[in-house]
């Protein structure tokens, strides 16, 4: 057990390493009517060559706020080119275009995975399992604002359940739970909710919360009184 825990240890450092030496920007992106085109541009700071696939995916949340990912092949929706080749210390750009004909908001997930050169893979199978792999998972809103409201739809002593009733998103950024005594719990927590869609939010277990602090993605806040 011991040596297992190293060896993760060992895989997650290197797993950090590797994903400072490559970066994307930007890290959201956002089409509609006007803008039916964006780019995403790949920098690699390794010193090596590396290769990634570019998929994306519909993406829609269930009741408890957990992602669905499920895979599209629309033919109004363009990616070029979907395998990138970047040599050390350079960029390359992808672009993602959709045509778009109505308002409707439509959330995808954009996954950026390094595709592993398979001439340069260990013999040793052990030493394989230490490979590991990049995979940038950026969101993509189509017709959509951010927007900076929830509501509480339900509440029991171990979580409390939000709401987003805009036809954008919300980008959640962290909470801070206080009682009525002043003790605060805050977690940081960087955290979606889609368009008419719900995410469940886990309560302390050391005091009774009584108000809900929200920090938005672009510093708004937003207060909700906790009943019980």
């Amino acid at each position: 057990m011991f040596t297992k825990f190293i060896q993760l240890g060992i895989i997650s450092s290197l797993f950090i390493a590797h994903l400072n030496a490559t970066s994307v920007r930007p890290t959201t992106l956002v089409l509609d009517k006007r803008h039916k085109v964006t780019q995403v541009a790949i920098n690699n700071t390794s010193n090596k060559d590396q290769i990634f696939e570019v998929n994306v995916f519909k993406w829609t949340q269930n009741p408890d706020g957990t992602r669905n990912m499920e895979k599209i092949n629309d033919p109004l929706l363009i990616v070029t080119p979907r395998i990138v080749s970047i040599p050390s210390g350079q960029q390359k750009k992808v672009r993602i275009a959709k045509f778009i004909t109505d308002s409707f908001p439509e959330s995808y997930r954009v996954l950026i995975s390094e595709i592993p050169d398979q001439t340069k893979q260990p013999v040793n199978k052990v030493r394989a399992t230490v490979k590991t792999i990049r995979v940038f998972n950026l969101p993509m809103f189509v017709n959509q604002k951010q927007y900076h409201s929830v509501n509480r739809v339900s509440q029991n002593s171990d979580f409390i359940r939000l709401r987003n009733p805009n036809p954008g998103y919300v980008k959640i950024r962290g909470v801070t739970y206080t009682d009525e005594q002043g003790h605060q719990a805050y977690i940081k927590r960087l955290k979606y909710i889609l368009s008419w869609s719900t995410s469940d939010f886990g309560l302390p277990k050391t005091f009774r919360a009584t108000r809900m602090r929200i920090e938005y993605g672009d510093n708004h806040i937003q207060t909700i009184n906790l009943k019980h």
